[in-house]
């Protein structure tokens, strides 16, 4: 009986305690079995639109796509507008937790279950050239070394 007492008493000053809740922070507020895409904060923060969230926006199950609150409003500017444009809705989301790893999930409003959600990183373009990552000083561009 004193259990159920506490139990009540925390449900009312704290609030009633959510299934998951950490999941919840993880994908901006929602599930992972809601989620059709997931970018981190990095891939957000890239210049340009990843092809992969213009896929998701298209996807017919998509209903909204959240982003990190933390982040800068010029790196959302972009997907704000692609969502704007493809009419899915668009919401920040600021969590008590800015550190994170996602900045953006494209989600359902029903479970969907996909297996892979996360986009890929993209390799980074190999010119062949050993001294392309290497700057050269001055001099060796002068005398053409």
């Amino acid at each position: 009986m004193s259990n159920d007492v506490n139990e009540h008493l925390q449900n009312e000053i704290h609030g009633k305690k959510l299934p998951n809740e950490a999941e919840r922070r993880l994908y901006l507020d929602t599930y992972r079995e809601r989620v059709i895409l997931a970018l981190t904060k990095k891939q957000v923060m890239e210049k340009g639109i990843r092809q992969e969230v213009l896929n998701a926006m298209h996807d017919r199950k998509a209903k909204e796509v959240l982003v990190d609150g933390h982040l800068s409003l010029e790196a959302l500017r972009p997907y704000r507008k692609a969502a704007e444009t493809r009419r899915v809705p668009y919401r920040r989301v600021t969590l008590d937790d800015p550190e994170g790893t996602y900045g953006l999930v494209v989600t359902s409003d029903t479970a969907i279950n996909r297996e892979d959600v996360f986009a890929e990183d993209e390799p980074e373009a190999d010119t062949g050239d050993p001294d392309a990552g290497e700057k050269k000083p001055w001099w060796k561009k002068l005398l053409g070394g």
